[in-house]
């Protein structure tokens, strides 16, 4: 295995990164960590997406708009 910089992580999560890397068949443990920081912040992305579109329509239903009213609105 090539031996890379994961410095900043503590002992125990490097040697799983490691392990992890290993049983994967990839040969850089940069490349799985750069996936998994990558995946982490898609799903913070989702989650700040999805606490949006749920205030919105929150709102709209406190206005009295239903989802088939915006709907009628595209259409015309």
């Amino acid at each position: 295995m090539t031996k890379t910089s994961l410095a900043f992580l503590s002992a125990p999560t490097k040697q799983a990164v490691e392990k992890i890397t290993e049983e994967l068949g990839l040969k850089d443990p940069r490349v799985f960590v750069r996936k998994a920081v990558e995946d982490k912040l898609l799903e913070v992305k989702r989650a700040a997406f999805f606490g949006t579109t749920d205030r919105v329509a929150a709102g709209l239903r406190r206005h009295g708009i239903s989802p088939i009213d915006i709907l009628k609105l595209f259409k015309s």
